[in-house]
């Protein structure tokens, strides 16, 4: 099974966003969005919405689909 943070870095990076871009959009600050990236911790569910939607996240997205951050 894939962590989370594995699921997060390759969905930001097949969206095509940098971190920074990435946790703006989402509302958290840069180093969080890498400590999850890293497996430190888990995002929130609220904040894990606010993940989905900015990355548009579906299944194919996961997968290896691109989409636009």
């Amino acid at each position: 099974m894939t962590d989370v943070g594995t699921i997060l870095r390759v969905a930001r990076a097949a969206a095509g966003c940098s971190q920074t871009e990435l946790a703006h959009r989402v509302g958290v600050q840069r180093t969080r969005l890498s400590e999850w990236e890293r497996g430190h911790c888990r995002p929130r569910p609220d904040v894990a919405v606010r993940l989905l939607a900015a990355l548009v996240a579906t299944p194919s997205l996961v997968k290896g689909a691109r989409s636009r951050c």
